[in-house]
């Protein structure tokens, strides 16, 4: 019991954090929604691990978790470099065992910063903002290779735009497939994940309904085709996503969990101005672009109850090279005022 519950904890606690720490770094970072679904790769790399758990006498359970998050930025001193970032949130995750291989789990989160500024990705002091409804269908040991005992796992996961940030770019819904290998021994596993995402979006770019707005924002509407509708801008949104996450885990002593994850995401956005015009600067080039960036999480975990954990931990979520691009980043700590690196601490409860 204690081992299923870390299990599902290390899953409920990453979904909160990919959600909490990156809500004021993706914008700037990928011009596209908060990489709460990175959650999904997370859990997929570890679905092995769950099918080796004894059958539970009921199929409904799930966690509750309630994480606090700090940016770097935070303890960065100077009236005009310190950018502080101070975000809660909980994150319910009910999941239903079909079988001993196969699993259906439901997630969404609330998130609340208690810094405003702007890297707090909210609209009004003490806004609350929800996540995406993510569902995800998983199964476990598609493939077991009875010599090695490296399994292959699969997984199906969808979501729905209960989040500001999806409505604002339009999405209709985002579907990812994964395909997964694992292996374990003893004190010791390791996995690899590689994951699809396709966005469905009604417009290319983000978009405002104009109705009863006063005072509406500088649009950008080249060829609207609805003129009731203003488009601010910026990033395109993005229409599909490869993902490439390492998992590895380690078991020092009962109850005790260390994890580290790294994932490596490219992100190719819709082409929305495949020619040049009159509002083109010189130095952009037309057509779809690829944007590149990176996620690394170093966790421990102790299980304090059968039902209650703790956990502690670092994430960091930034474009793989500096900003002049003359060299890459560190991929698990950038020591910036940009909360490109968060740490984290977590009560998790299942049931």
């Amino acid at each position: 019991m204690r081992t299923r519950l870390a299990q599902l904890l290390v899953l409920g606690i990453a979904s909160t954090f990919f959600v909490s720490t990156a809500l004021a770094t993706s914008v700037d970072v990928d011009g596209t929604e908060p990489p709460a679904e990175a959650a999904s790769e997370t859990a997929d790399v570890t679905t092995e691990a769950a099918a080796e758990e004894p059958k539970e006498d009921r199929p409904f359970g799930g966690s509750v978790t309630l994480s606090n998050s700090v940016g770097f930025g935070t303890f960065i001193p100077g009236e005009f470099t310190d950018r502080p970032a101070y975000d809660i949130s909980i994150t319910v995750a009910p999941h239903y065992v079909i079988d001993d291989q196969q699993r259906l789990t439901a997630s969404i989160s609330v998130n609340q910063s208690v810094v405003t500024n702007v890297d707090s990705a909210v609209t009004r002091p003490n806004q609350a903002l929800l996540s995406d409804l993510s569902l995800v269908y998983s199964y476990s040991k598609i493939i077991e290779e009875p010599v090695t005992g490296i399994s292959v796992n699969g997984s199906l996961a969808l979501s729905l735009p209960t989040s500001l940030a999806s409505q604002y770019r339009t999405m209709f819904a985002a579907v990812a497939p994964t395909l997964s290998a694992s292996w374990s021994w003893e004190w010791l596993s390791v996995s690899y994940a590689l994951q699809f995402r396709k966005w469905l979006h009604e417009y290319d770019h983000p978009a405002v309904d104009l109705e009863g707005v006063v005072g509406a924002p500088i649009c950008l509407n080249r060829t609207s085709p609805d003129p009731d509708k203003c488009f601010p801008g910026g990033f395109a949104n993005v229409s599909h996503r490869v993902g490439n996450t390492i998992g590895l885990g380690f078991r020092p002593m009962d109850g005790l969990s260390i994890g580290t994850t790294f994932i490596f995401y490219n992100s190719f956005a819709y082409d929305a101005h495949p020619e040049e015009d009159e509002f083109t600067s010189e130095n952009a080039v037309a057509g779809n672009t690829q944007r590149d960036t990176t996620y690394a999480n170093i966790d421990v975990t102790y299980t304090i109850t059968d039902y209650l954990a703790a956990s502690v931990g670092t994430t960091t979520f930034q474009p793989p090279k500096t900003a002049d691009n003359k060299s890459f980043r560190f991929p698990f700590f950038t020591p910036d005022a940009n909360n490109f690196t968060s740490f984290y601490l977590a009560l998790a409860g299942s049931f």
